[in-house]
C-alpha cells in the first residue's frame, strides 16, 4: 500500500533485527559518527525501532535520510524520537551546509517525542538531507516512524463537487 511517505521502511518493520549496515545509494539513509541497531524492546509503534549508538569520537551524532523533492511543493517531515539530550531536527540541501529549515526539542526524556515541521520547496532538490542530530553527547538516540509526505491542499469542502461542474448535463 502507497501511503504516500517518501521514506521507505520508516517505521523500520521490514528490517532485521540486530546490527544494519547502510549505503546511502541503497539505503538512501546514513548514520554519521555511530551505529545503527534494530530494536524491539523500545519501540512507539509497532514492533521495531531504530537505535543510534554514539561512536565515541565526541562528534555530532546524526542520523540522515535523502529525498527529492519538488519545486513549489510543501512538504510534511516527521519522526518520533527518544533521548535525553536535545535533538535537533534539520532539511538542507545534499551539497551543502545551509539549513533550509531546523526545529530543535529538548527531548530529554526516556519516552518518544514527535518531531515535526514543513516546508515548501524554494527550487528543486534531487538529494536533499532529512538530518536528526543529538550533538556530541554520548547517548543512544532511538528513531521510529519517520515520515517525508507530500501535504495536500485541502479546500475545507465536506461537499464533493458542490458546484456541480463534474455532473452530466439532464
Amino acid at each position: 500500500v502507497d501511503d504516500g511517505n517518501l521514506i521507505t521502511d520508516g517505521s523500520f518493520e521490514n528490517r532485521s533485527d540486530g546490527a544494519i549496515t547502510l549505503d546511502q545509494n541503497s539505503d538512501r539513509m546514513v548514520i554519521w559518527n555511530g551505529t545503527g541497531t534494530i530494536v524491539t524492546d523500545k519501540v512507539s509503534d509497532g514492533s521495531k525501532a531504530l537505535k543510534v549508538t554514539p561512536d565515541g569520537s565526541e562528534k555530532e551524532l546524526c542520523f540522515v535520510y535523502f529525498v527529492s523533492l519538488e519545486q513549489g511543493k510543501t512538504y510534511t517531515f516527521s519522526m518520533d524520537v527518544s533521548t535525553t539530550e536535545t535533538a535537533y531536527f534539520k532539511l538542507k540541501p545534499a551539497d551543502t551546509e545551509q539549513d533550509m529549515v531546523c526545529t530543535t526539542s529538548d527531548v530529554g526524556t526516556t519516552g518518544f517525542r514527535r518531531m515535526t515541521f514543513e516546508y515548501t520547496a524554494d527550487a528543486a532538490y534531487s538529494s536533499a538531507r532529512v538530518k536528526l542530530g543529538a550533538g556530541a553527547a554520548n547517548t543512544d538516540v532511538y528513531v521510529d516512524n519517520v515520515v517525508v509526505k507530500e501535504k495536500k491542499v485541502d479546500d475545507g469542502n465536506l461537499i464533493t463537487d458542490g458546484s456541480f461542474e463534474n455532473r452530466s448535463d439532464g
